[in-house]
């Protein structure tokens, strides 16, 4: 009988096992964990780049953007942009109208830099001025009329114009990017 110091029968001593096993355990464990974290990252990086372009642009009242150049049919205009305008359309239930707008005038004459200068003065009457104009459209006038944006276009440059002291210098143009009727 073997007595409990580890000796057999005919007395040789029991030789303790290797030990290889926890080791490899350990290189396989830090091997899973490095291709758990390797593959997150990738997810999450493409995740992040595929969100870039999608994030929600819209607001009640938007928040212009200068718009710099714009070459619109070979003439340079300068101006500044309001994205994602909404308003409700008037009598449709829950329907609303959403545009991008940019105002323009002529960049290269030096009496528009006391234009962009009112510009920025008059950034929340500009805002206040086209979200009145468009609440008041109907939904027959959008739905039915083919004309409607060359008529927005018409009028909220009128409209704008008058927001503005004429001695600033007169806008030249409403150019609308998006028109989305939901």
């Amino acid at each position: 009988m073997a007595d409990e110091k580890g000796e057999k029968e005919d007395g040789a001593k029991e030789e303790p096992e290797a030990k290889a096993g926890p080791n490899i355990v350990l290189i396989i464990a830090a091997l899973l964990v490095v291709q758990v974290l390797l593959v997150g990252g990738g997810i999450f990086l493409v995740s992040q780049m595929a969100n870039k372009d999608d994030a929600p642009k819209q607001s009640v009242l938007p928040e212009p953007v200068q718009a710099g150049g714009i070459d619109i049919a070979n003439e340079v205009v300068y101006g500044t942009k309001f994205t994602d305008v909404t308003v409700n359309i008037v009598g449709s239930d829950g329907r609303f109208l959403l545009v991008t707008l940019a105002i323009a005038y002529d960049g290269k004459s030096k009496a528009n830099q006391k234009l962009e200068a009112q510009l920025a003065v008059n950034e929340t009457q500009l805002k206040n001025t086209i979200l009145t104009y468009l609440s008041t459209l109907t939904l027959d006038q959008i739905t039915q009329n083919s004309n409607i944006q060359n008529e927005v276009r018409t009028n909220l440059l009128r409209e704008l114009n008058n927001t503005i002291p004429q001695s600033a210098g007169r806008l030249s143009n409403v150019y609308i990017e998006k028109w989305l009727v939901s």
